[in-house]
This record gives structure tokens, sequence and C-alpha cells, in this order.
């Protein structure tokens, strides 16, 4: 690939709940941010309810005695 290199990228994620897809999702990177600013925007809410779960999770761990 050169600098001269006009295109776009695919960029497919699956959302995973018990081992299953539930969710199927494309960004077609190269087609501007303002074209993909709902898929951007979810994309960062979903990562950020991750991160948050998780957090939560550990916290938890560490609270409650085994």
């Amino acid at each position: 690939m050169t600098d001269d290199y006009i295109g776009y990228f695919k960029f497919y994620f699956d959302h995973y709940v018990d081992g299953e897809v539930v969710e199927h999702y494309r960004i077609d990177l190269g087609d501007g941010e303002e074209v993909n600013e709902r898929e951007f925007s979810y994309l960062e809410e979903q990562v950020a309810l991750s991160e948050e779960k998780s957090l939560q999770e550990e916290i938890k761990e560490k609270i409650e005695p085994k």
C-alpha cells in the first residue's frame, strides 16, 4: 500500500452473549467520521458498558470473600 492509496476498510464486530452472536456490526473506515458517527458512538458506549461491568465484578470479588 502506498500513500496514494485511496479506499476504505471494512471492520466487522460481533457481540457475543453466552457464546452466541447476538449482533453483527460493520463500519467502513475511509468514508469519514461524520458518516460513521452513529456507529462509533454505539461502539464506544458498548465498550464503556463492558468496562464498567468488568470493574463492578472485580470490586465485588474483592469485597465478597469466597
